[in-house]
């Protein structure tokens, strides 16, 4: 663990994972850490390491969450992970999207 934000996100299609690279660059690797939930997440307790966290998940279909999510999520809720002092923020992958840059501003700001 290396900065205080994380970053877990799945991509079928590189969209998802695009923008959480440029979050991430935005951020910086000092203050942010960045995990695929296919190839870098092991466990829920990796999530409660941090004080701020970003969640990047795209929706398929008639609004299924995207396969990477899927195991993560069923084991948040066997576990009943509490996310009390984190705060959670999702990101959204639309096509009507703001510039990188706002979007960026505007995590900043919620974080700060």
């Amino acid at each position: 663990m290396a900065g205080e934000i994380a970053i877990f996100y799945g991509s079928t299609s590189g969209i998802t994972e695009s923008i959480a690279m440029k979050i991430h660059k935005y951020f910086g690797e000092e203050a942010c850490d960045i995990y695929s939930m296919e190839e870098d997440f092991t466990d829920v307790s990796e999530m409660l390491e941090y004080d701020f966290l970003l969640f990047g998940c795209s929706t398929w279909g008639s609004g299924e969450v995207q396969n990477d999510w899927r195991d993560p999520l069923f084991d948040i809720s066997i576990e009943k992970a509490r996310f009390y002092w984190q705060k959670p923020l999702h990101y959204l992958v639309q096509e009507t999207m703001l510039p990188m840059g706002n979007n960026c501003k505007c995590i900043r700001d919620f974080i700060r």
